[in-house]
């Protein structure tokens, strides 16, 4: 963690935050953009020989006492605060957006420390890059309600810094309004999402791959209230714009194809949507790789048009792998995973 945060290139918009952490990273074994793994070392060394921590062999893992957290804690007296949004701020800059099997199970292994570290300080107080950062871990671990509450805190935030019209203003906007998707709140995430979509027209044209985005967004959301010919007229526009702006191989192309298959099986039009999703996944696999989750989302939502069609013997092919898959990739009890077995388990008794 502290060798991905003192490599980082993102910085805290807080400049006294982010020389407090500087300051602490120096101290670890941060040189400028370099990091000393040697005097890292050197400083758990030090820390070990007074039995302030431990490392176990077995796991890599190091560990503190309770009794030892408690009491270093304690000590900190009116600096335990400064100190926990240094820490806050640490995880945060360790954070990437990438997506191989390593950084999946790098960002699960930082909630406990999120929740360590953020549980008594008031997250209105936290810096939106710490706070954006920090909802990503939680959205992508299916934490909702705490990602929700971050992802009002950035939106506020930017748009008291930026303006209401700034595109990263837009896009805390948009990722709020994911995050109720995520819980079903459809009607929340519309009205964002339509705010979006026009300011995003407004500002940087039809043609524009953010402007692209937020019409698929409301089109999914119009796709889970039932809304079909609204989300298909909004995706066939999305899925022909981005095949000409971004290629075909794209994420973006792939993602709006998959969008239009979906609502294709909402309207039972099974022979187009399974067209759509055999070539999302074969081009993913191509692309992404096995493991990655929109290879496997691919996969399960083609499981589930065979299924559709009676198709039961390729339906259980795709599914097993896809269980697996969630089961290595985010762990047992993620709710992709969970979900991925409970719809494995009735085709089952099927057959």
């Amino acid at each position: 963690m502290f060798k991905k945060a003192a490599l980082s290139q993102l910085r805290l918009e807080d400049s006294e935050l982010q020389n407090e952490v500087t300051q602490l990273l120096n101290q670890l074994g941060k040189h400028d953009s370099h990091w000393s793994s040697w005097e890292f070392l050197q400083v758990v060394k030090c820390l070990g020989s007074y039995s302030l921590i431990e490392y176990d062999h077995q796991n890599c893992t190091y560990s503190i006492h309770p009794l030892v957290q408690h009491w270093s804690g304690t000590t900190m007296g009116k600096g335990r605060c400064v100190m926990q949004k240094c820490i806050l701020g640490i995880i945060a800059l360790s954070i990437s957006r990438t997506f191989s099997k390593e950084d999946y199970k790098y960002r699960r292994t930082l909630l406990k420390h999120i929740t360590n570290s953020i549980a008594s300080l008031n997250r209105r107080e936290m810096s939106s890059v710490v706070a954006s950062h920090i909802a990503h871990v939680y959205h992508e671990q299916g934490q909702w309600n705490d990602a929700e509450k971050l992802e009002a805190v950035v939106m506020e935030k930017r748009k008291q810094i930026l303006g209401d019209d700034h595109p990263q203003t837009l896009i805390s906007m948009a990722n709020l309004a994911a995050t109720y998707g995520e819980q079903g709140h459809w009607n929340d995430a519309e009205k964002l999402q339509v705010v979006v979509m026009e300011k995003f027209k407004q500002i940087l044209g039809d043609d524009h791959p953010h402007t692209l985005t937020s019409m698929a967004n409301l089109a999914a959301t119009y796709r889970n209230k039932g809304h079909w010919n609204d989300a298909e007229k909004l995706e066939v526009v999305v899925m022909e714009k981005s095949k000409q702006i971004l290629g075909y191989d794209h994420p973006n192309t792939l993602k709006s194809m998959e969008n239009l298959a979906a609502t294709y099986c909402n309207q039972g039009h099974w022979n187009d949507a399974e067209k759509l999703q055999m070539l999302v996944m074969e081009k993913r696999k191509q692309i992404l790789g096995d493991d990655h989750p929109d290879t496997l989302k691919s996969m399960k939502n083609l499981a589930a048009t065979y299924r559709n069609q009676d198709h039961w013997t390729d339906a259980e092919k795709l599914e097993v792998v896809v269980m697996e898959k969630y089961k290595q990739v985010l762990g047992d009890g993620h709710s992709h995973t969970l979900t991925s077995m409970a719809t494995l388990a009735p085709m089952e008794r099927v057959t």
